[in-house]
């Protein structure tokens, strides 16, 4: 039991009473997770949660990349449990904290009925986004009649 109440169902609370902010974290929650998944941190930094599709102009009518069916592979049991593994522990911290995680695991679930190169590839692109993006805060601040809602995320790495 934390006396001070500065962790509370695994959050961490930063309370600034003067201004009226609380700031929310889950320190080394993304590090603990990205190594209980053996994952290998890039050399290269991953801004983006997911790969950029570019728009085609003068087209009313977006369509989706078609998928790519060349080498579709069966899952085996450990795979399942990875790519389950991976969207429970990405899921429950997006909905915490990190809403910018939230597009990636729901794409990488609806992709998990058949393995190809491209959703491993994916995988690997969401993991290599967790690793530079740690440690997220999340700020509620009281003004007078709303909450200001406000997101942290460090970019000096």
């Amino acid at each position: 039991m934390d006396p001070t109440g500065s962790k509370y169902l695994g959050f961490t609370s930063d309370w600034n009473y003067v201004y009226r902010k609380v700031w929310l974290s889950m320190p080394k929650y993304g590090p603990n997770t990205l190594h209980r998944l053996q994952h290998e941190l890039s050399k290269r930094p991953q801004h983006a949660p997911h790969p950029y599709s570019k728009p085609i102009n003068d087209q009313k009518v977006q369509f989706t990349n078609p998928q790519d069916d060349t080498q579709v592979t069966l899952l085996n049991t450990s795979t399942t449990n990875f790519i389950h593994r991976i969207v429970g522990f990405f899921l429950y911290y997006g909905i915490a904290l990190d809403f910018t995680l939230l597009f990636a695991p729901g794409d990488i679930s609806s992709l998990q009925t058949k393995t190809t190169a491209a959703l491993m590839k994916n995988i690997t692109w969401f993991l290599n986004y967790a690793a530079t993006q740690p440690d997220t805060k999340i700020c509620f601040q009281k003004v007078t009649w709303f909450y200001i809602f406000q997101v942290m995320v460090p970019t000096d790495q």
